[in-house]
């Protein structure tokens, strides 16, 4: 009888061994969750080139996670390789988690930070997408996911790939005015500061700098000075300031009176500097806008 029983119980824990092992991360039921691309949201969010921020690109891929198996997994890393046009860019790992039910799917975004400093591969990449020709690229990762606590590792393969074809060009800064400083240096030299908020609307960072700006006070011209070259990241918003000297009387009576009275807080005086944004982008583009008025506003 005891035999009996001991053969039944060796029997049942057999049997569990091999559901176990059917279940276990190392059984061959076992598959790599499979990945899908969002490409409306995938793509360039930042490009700052040598000597602009950081020197720096930041690509995005908008990925969907699924779970092909027939039992809960945990995506518990990746480590891959971002690719422009078969050029490896940078590498990338993820080791955040993400509880996968069985047949499952859940988002998953990863920001890859692209160094352009030693890259001049990547530089003309990115020209040649700026100048309005698409990029091709790839995510290629090894996986490991995790099951009861056991991880499995899948080799390298690739996770997504997509096409940019929407090229990016320089957009021309914002300024916007924080502050004035209006005083009298001597009795006909007076100085204008001017402190200001540059802001890059485009995801393109580059040196902004205007060689010929041009001060009018009260509708005539002032002085001219150049703004020299700010370093503004793509997205991004520096301060900056700008210092004009000028002669009130030379720009008549009552223009003259106008500053006088603005100097000590009375009154209005009207303010406009015009001129032309020089935009560099190191290594992908450089182009001149324009001549436009970079700044309209009253003095009180």
């Amino acid at each position: 009888m005891k035999a009996r029983s001991l053969i039944t119980l060796l029997a049942a824990a057999l049997t569990g061994a091999a559901l176990l092992a059917a279940c276990a991360p190392g059984a061959a039921v076992l598959s790599p969750p499979t990945f899908r691309l969002n490409a409306a949201d995938s793509g360039f969010i930042r490009i700052d080139p040598p000597g602009v921020g950081d020197g720096s690109a930041l690509f995005r891929l908008a990925l969907t996670v699924e779970n092909p198996n027939p039992v809960g997994v945990r995506l518990a890393g990746l480590d891959g390789d971002l690719y422009l046009r078969d050029a490896r860019a940078a590498s990338s790992s993820f080791r955040g988690g993400i509880d996968l039910p069985a047949r499952a799917t859940a988002p998953l975004v990863l920001d890859v930070k692209v160094p352009l400093g030693a890259a001049p591969i990547l530089l003309d990449v990115i020209a040649n997408f700026v100048a309005g020709n698409p990029i091709q690229y790839r995510f290629d990762a090894a996986v490991t996911i995790d099951v009861l606590g056991a991880p499995q590792r899948f080799p390298a393969f690739t996770l997504a790939r997509g096409e940019l074809s929407r090229p990016a060009g320089l957009a021309a800064p914002q300024f916007v005015l924080t502050g004035t400083e209006l005083r009298f240096e001597a009795v006909d030299r007076v100085r204008l500061s001017l402190r200001a908020e540059l802001t890059n609307p485009g995801l393109i960072g580059y040196l902004a700098e205007v060689p010929q700006a041009t001060l009018s006070v009260g509708g005539a011209a002032a002085a001219t000075v150049a703004l020299a070259p700010v370093q503004v990241p793509g997205g991004g918003t520096v301060p900056v300031a700008i210092e004009f000297t000028f002669a009130p009387l030379s720009l008549g009576a009552a223009i003259a009176a106008q500053v006088q009275a603005a100097s000590v807080g009375v009154g209005g005086l009207s303010l406009q500097v015009n001129g032309a944004w020089r935009l560099d982008a190191p290594g992908i583009a450089t182009t001149t806008l324009g001549a436009t008025t970079i700044l309209r506003d009253a003095l009180r």
